[in-house]
């Protein structure tokens, strides 16, 4: 086929050249008169208006378009007119379709002579630019949103480590302000051991992907802030490091409590260690007291010799009120409960933890104070505590009173928190340095302490053993005026405790053949000469094997035992608990008492719960053991 050649005879004319140029451009293009009456309109603007150039041909916007749209043409085309030059307009319009914006540029047509009789509009549709114009937008306000709500600081750093962004978390971490961060670098807040960490960060922010590390910073208040920084390195397209960003997580409470958590099973390892340093220390002390104890029934001593036997018990018994306030401290416990009367307790603790100390402790115990069931080594805990802490509030001397009063629920409006019935309270004030309201509310919590040495346990012992005895403890305190402690522990309405026999009386009961079951052979020698000079006869055992193997014996020919005192804990071998039920599958009528240097265990505060008929506690005296025994007998 012949190919078709232009020449001046078919040439098109240049209205049509223009014609064609126009309806191929793929952006409207429209042309209106002199009174704005469209001239010529290509496909892109039919297709976009939804009309055709023959029906737009003479029309106006107002024909075609909304009145809105329509004025907001007619007034551009007028500024296009007036300025005589192209102008540049931004709209936005809806259309058909939806919504469109286009950036148009309109532009006068001049005749020979510069009139201008018609004006041009070429558009271009940036509907999809802008759509992606806006997303940015929202998604980078959504990003801000987050960023300024999320709990974790973040931060932005430039290629010098100097920050450029922080969020509101970030400010309130810390305790400053935006413009108190901004410019300022992260080893700005760093004390020295945190700075060498935050150096390392650094020296190795190009080696390879950076990983989360944990960091100590100091806030504005000058107190710590334990964070896990995770940070983000910003490079360019070369590689350079331009910037970070970093997400800081505050963990400082989650230190505290793994502090805490060591601090307790450090605590546990202690009781674990306490209660074997108890156990040994008290069957010891068990050799020792019975032997002091046995030579005050010596009749020919000399007052001298007895005077000086009587502190050596006393010593004795002060050191396994330690060894018990250890186990205590350590492990807690249930406590062993006895009647008693608080007057020799309040007054042998407090005179015990004053020794040497430039403080005067006056005392107001009536003589009719109603005796109370409490556990003497926890109750003497109690009172050492709180003196302890009188004492650390008045460095320079000072005076401490305790006094005490019997009180009844329905008459007291301070017993608001007890069941009715009748209490013990002992006031304990000093005239010390006193305390915060805040810190007041404290106190009593695990780990709290204002002494920098202090380990924030003595108060929080101090109130689980009052709340273990049923009772209840308040503390009161202005600064500057000093401080005062009440407790309340409930009467007991038995009868009031006889006085103490003197180390000469026995209570020697009828002739009994008891056993004595025990690891420590100088447990079981002391027992027997204690029990032999009561005027029993007495059987030994090492442990409970060979205690059962005794029993069934005298079973067998007819001299049963009457009364088995063991041993709870047996290293090694079989202890109390589990010999007692021997003993009693062999004998239901069997009389056994449990005694332990493990004074704060369950099975001693409840005996008859584990088939013992009585429980005494090791080191015990010539006249413990004379009373339980004739308990039990009598």
């Amino acid at each position: 086929m012949e190919k078709s050649k232009l020449t001046n005879e078919n040439m098109p004319s240049e209205a049509e050249l223009l014609r064609a140029i126009l309806g191929n451009l793929n952006q409207p293009v429209y042309l209106k008169s002199s009174d704005y009456r469209y001239i010529y309109v290509n496909q892109q603007y039919e297709w976009l208006a939804n009309v055709t150039n023959q029906e737009i041909k003479g029309k106006t916007d107002y024909d075609i378009f909304p009145k809105p749209v329509a004025d907001l043409f007619r007034s551009q085309d007028e500024e296009v007119k007036e300025r005589k030059s192209l102008v540049e307009f931004t709209e936005t319009i809806t259309l058909t379709d939806g919504e469109h914006t286009f950036i148009t540029s309109k532009f006068p047509l001049h005749d020979p002579e510069g009139r201008i009789y018609a004006v041009g509009g070429i558009c271009m549709d940036i509907t999809a630019n802008k759509r992606t114009e806006n997303e940015l937008k929202n998604s980078e306000k959504k990003f801000r949103q987050f960023v300024e709500n999320t709990t974790q600081g973040v931060a932005r750093m430039d290629e010098k480590a100097e920050i450029i962004f922080v969020n509101k978390s970030m400010c309130e971490m810390f305790g400053y302000s935006e413009d108190e961060m901004l410019g300022r670098s992260p080893s700005d807040f760093l004390d020295k051991e945190n700075l060498e960490i935050f150096k390392q960060y650094i020296d190795r922010r190009g080696s390879g992907p950076a990983k989360p590390y944990e960091i100590s910073f100091i806030k504005k208040d000058g107190s710590h802030l334990h964070t896990i920084v995770s940070p983000q390195i910003i490079k360019d397209s070369s590689g350079a490091i331009t910037g970070s960003f970093a997400l800081i997580s505050d963990i400082t409470e989650r230190k505290k409590l793994e502090e805490e958590r060591l601090k307790t099973q450090k605590l546990e390892s202690i009781g674990v260690l306490a209660g074997g340093i108890a156990h040994d220390f008290n069957n010891i002390l068990a050799a020792i007291m019975g032997n002091i104890n046995l030579a005050l029934f010596d009749q020919e001593l000399k007052d001298k010799t007895r005077k000086l036997l009587s502190e050596a018990e006393k010593a004795s018994l002060r050191a396994t009120g330690l060894t018990q306030q250890l186990l205590t401290f350590a492990k807690g416990g249930e406590p062993v409960k006895e009647l008693s009367s608080l007057d020799e307790i309040i007054n042998d603790s407090a005179n015990f933890v004053l020794h040497g100390k430039n403080l005067i402790c006056h005392y107001d115990i009536p003589e009719d104070l109603w005796p109370v069931e409490i556990d003497k080594g926890q109750i003497s805990q109690v009172i050492q505590n709180i003196v302890i802490n009188a004492s650390h509030a008045m460095p320079e001397g000072g005076n401490i009173t305790i006094s005490c009063e019997n009180v009844v629920s329905e008459s007291d409006n301070n017993l608001s928190f007890a069941r009715e019935g009748k209490f013990v309270r002992i006031s304990i004030r000093d005239n010390g340095i006193g305390m915060t309201a805040n810190v007041v509310k404290r106190i009593f919590e695990p780990y709290f302490s204002t002494k920098h040495e202090g380990s924030g346990l003595g108060l929080a012992i101090t109130q689980s053993i009052i709340k273990k005895h049923n009772g209840h403890i308040i503390a009161e305190s202005s600064p500057g005026v000093g401080s005062t402690f009440t407790i309340y522990l409930p009467a007991s309405d038995k009868a009031q405790i006889a006085k103490q026999e003197s180390f000469t009386e026995r209570n020697i009961s009828s002739q009994l053949k008891i056993l004595v079951m025990d690891d420590e052979e100088m447990v079981r020698t002391i027992s027997k000469e204690m029990l032999c000079e009561l005027g029993h006869d007495v059987v030994l055992a090492a442990d409970g094997e060979e205690a059962i193997k005794l029993y069934q014996e005298s079973m067998a020919i007819g001299r049963p035992i009457d009364l088995v005192i063991m041993d709870l804990t047996i290293p090694g071998g079989m202890g109390g608990k589990e010999a007692v039920k021997n003993i009693l599958s062999i004998n239901p009528d069997a009389k056994v008492i449990v005694s332990s240097g493990y004074s704060n265990d369950p099975i001693m505060a409840n005996f008859k719960d584990y088939n013992f008929c009585s429980a005494i506690e090791k080191p015990f005296r010539l006249q413990d053991l004379s009373s339980v025994i004739a308990q039990i007998i009598n």
